[in-house]
């Protein structure tokens, strides 16, 4: 967050208005008061570094991790990430899951945790497929009593949906 102090004259406020440049309008800040940081994180990586705006990884000296989503890999680049996280995350809006951690393993498994703690697993290869299962179940009639308290969602099997209860 951006902390700026601001002392304007009363004559300064109307230059502003009208379009006069900082400068002519007497307008003083103070400078200690300013965050000068570049980035924004939006994601936490590998629980250590952070995720900007622009997919730029970088290791902030300020921040809170705790609402940042985590995701995690060992060998996937972070715009792969960044994609199965939203191509994921489309998805599970609509029955509104939110992502609060992608864990991505060597083998292709995607794991998922939600905020309120469900877990969902696809494999990469068929994650198109797997999310095309997904929105369907969602849309479906059974939907709503088969996911009354459920835990777990796995979606690796080929034609079905394996559903865990707490």
């Amino acid at each position: 967050m951006k902390l700026i102090k601001f002392s304007i004259l009363a004559f300064s406020l109307i230059f502003i208005l009208s379009g006069a440049s900082l400068k002519e309008s007497k307008l003083e800040i103070e400078e200690k008061d300013v965050i000068k940081e570049p980035y924004i994180a939006y994601f936490l990586l590998n629980k250590s570094k952070t995720i900007s705006q622009k997919g730029e990884i970088f290791v902030p000296n300020y921040i809170s991790f705790k609402n940042l989503v985590n995701l995690s890999s060992q060998n996937k680049s972070v715009l792969d990430l960044l994609g199965y996280f939203y191509l994921i995350q489309q998805t599970l809006i609509k029955r509104d899951l939110h992502i609060s951690a992608m864990d991505y393993k060597n083998f292709g498994q995607i794991k998922i945790k939600t905020s309120t703690n469900e877990i969902l697993n696809f494999q990469d290869f068929n994650i198109k497929n797997q999310l095309k299962t997904l929105d369907s179940f969602f849309s479906s009639q059974k939907m709503n009593s088969l996911l009354k308290d459920f835990k777990s969602i796995d979606l690796r099997y080929e034609n079905r949906i394996a559903i865990g209860y707490m």
